[in-house]
């Protein structure tokens, strides 16, 4: 990547910092409006989070809805000390976290790849996968290994689940997840190893 086009990138990404913090200060505020215009943006991302936590489309979406009740009562308490969506992320998983306290049972052997999640132009699709359009015999094969994968996340212990959807899935830095997490760098880098191994090591007996 050029100077120029590294330039051109920062700046981008401080635009749309400044612009969402205006919408931030709007909400808080109480603009109806903007928060809709803010639940727009991110309700796929905290949708696609509870969806692989769960391995279920109900319990995301009920997860989703949770979230931004959340967000809506609390979000005068936001103090730009983060980046918004560490924030919003923490509460995604917290919440999470708590549903799972209360011993919701996830039936992980009838995970259903038709279940919908939503893409990117927050319409309701069969699958987070992609098709690539390629062979159908291919297609087949994405759909089981997707499922395998899914069901192997199903049984990881919470804290080494969480890494591994925050990392692998959603991409997002150490740095990031250690704020999300509220967990060190050094303790992420552990946990996410040793979640990548144990999962390596499910998929290796089903495979």
């Amino acid at each position: 990547m050029s100077e120029e086009n590294t330039i051109i990138n920062v700046i981008a990404a401080q635009t749309e910092i400044a612009q969402e913090k205006q919408l931030i200060l709007k909400v808080q505020q109480g603009d109806r409006q903007a928060f809709n215009q803010l639940m727009l943006k991110y309700h796929r991302q905290v949708f696609n989070i509870a969806f692989r936590i769960f391995g279920d489309y109900h319990q995301a979406d009920e997860i989703a809805q949770d979230v931004f009740v959340r967000v809506f009562k609390a979000i005068k308490q936001f103090e730009f000390n983060s980046r918004f969506f560490s924030w919003l992320y923490r509460i995604t998983i917290n919440l999470s976290r708590n549903k799972i306290k209360k011993n919701v049972k996830v039936n992980q052997r009838n995970l259903s790849l038709d279940a919908p999640y939503l893409n990117a132009d927050d319409t309701y699709v069969s699958r987070e996968i992609p098709d690539l359009s390629m062979a159908a015999d291919r297609g087949i094969l994405d759909k089981e290994l997707n499922e395998l994968i899914q069901c192997a996340l199903n049984s990881l212990d919470y804290d080494f689940r969480e890494v591994i959807i925050l990392r692998d899935i959603q991409q997002l830095t150490y740095e990031e997840i250690g704020q999300i997490l509220e967990i060190n760098l050094g303790t992420v880098k552990s946990r996410l190893h040793r979640a990548r191994g144990m999962l390596a090591s499910i998929l290796e007996e089903v495979m």
